[in-house]
């Protein structure tokens, strides 16, 4: 029987500094307590708050299942983000796969602790194949995430080559 290890996940954090799983829109002034009361008041009655996605939900879930591996995507804030989950998940931090989307994250986040890497290429359209090359030439990645374009201009070949996981 085979399992699911790998989950993408859409975070933000809070005003009041707490990380939850939250597709982006115009929240970023709300508190954690904000965005309980908007987006859930309608199903509190079936399911208790304290099962949502936030951050004391993600620790559980990721002790109880040691081989589960979360991959990141903050669409804004992303190295605010990854530093808050490096300082406050730390017992837990090889269970999260952190995406950046530009070259010059790749430091941060690698002295951040974070091992595994996927440098997500759709913030950066317009560089050609060799420039992006070029920017991973000196990044240890786990994965590149591309979109289908890129793959038609031969990326994926090009990092098959170089043994770089790519998903489209």
């Amino acid at each position: 029987k085979k399992k699911i290890n790998y989950f993408e996940i859409d975070f933000q954090l809070t005003k009041d500094n707490r990380l939850i799983c939250l597709h982006p829109n115009d929240n970023k002034d709300l508190s954690n307590k904000n965005i309980r009361e908007l987006f859930f008041k309608d199903i509190k009655k079936i399911l208790d708050l304290n099962d949502k996605c936030y951050d004391d939900l993600i620790t559980k879930l990721l002790k109880n299942n040691p081989k589960m591996l979360i991959i990141t995507d903050f669409k804004e804030n992303n190295i605010e983000g990854l530093n808050f989950i490096s300082q406050n998940f730390s017992k837990q931090l090889n269970q999260f796969v952190p995406q950046i989307y530009f070259a010059h994250e790749y430091v941060h986040v690698k002295k951040m602790g974070f091992n595994k890497i996927i440098f997500t290429l759709y913030k950066i359209p317009n560089l050609s194949n060799e420039e992006i090359i070029e920017q991973i030439n000196d990044m240890d990645l786990y994965a590149v995430t591309m979109d289908p374009a890129r793959l038609r201009k031969g990326l994926a070949k090009i990092l098959k080559k170089k043994n770089i996981f790519t998903y489209v």
